[in-house]
């Protein structure tokens, strides 16, 4: 039995709308991964700068770390020397 004139058209009509539906398809998935390597990509970029801002925190702290230790020692030899100078004064 061979296909009638209107069920080729209807088949053809309805390829026609799977071809533009997998059209469709194929643009949004492209949209959606555009997208997300967009995201990823700024994502990267925040947590190089968080990582740049660690590492200049961290380097911040020993530096404080440093001086907070000399000046404890400054005080503790100067100490004994700012006594006498009150009790000479």
């Amino acid at each position: 039995m061979s296909a009638s004139p209107d069920q080729l058209s209807n088949s053809e009509g309805g390829s026609n709308q799977l071809e533009k539906d997998f059209k469709k398809y194929q643009a949004d998935h492209h949209l959606t991964l555009t997208t997300v390597k967009q995201k990823i990509a700024s994502t990267d970029l925040l947590l190089r700068k968080f990582s740049g801002k660690c590492a200049d925190f961290d380097a911040q702290a020993r530096k404080l770390e440093e001086i907070s230790t000399t000046l404890e020692r400054v005080q503790r030899y100067h100490s004994p020397t700012s006594r006498l100078l009150h009790l000479w004064t």
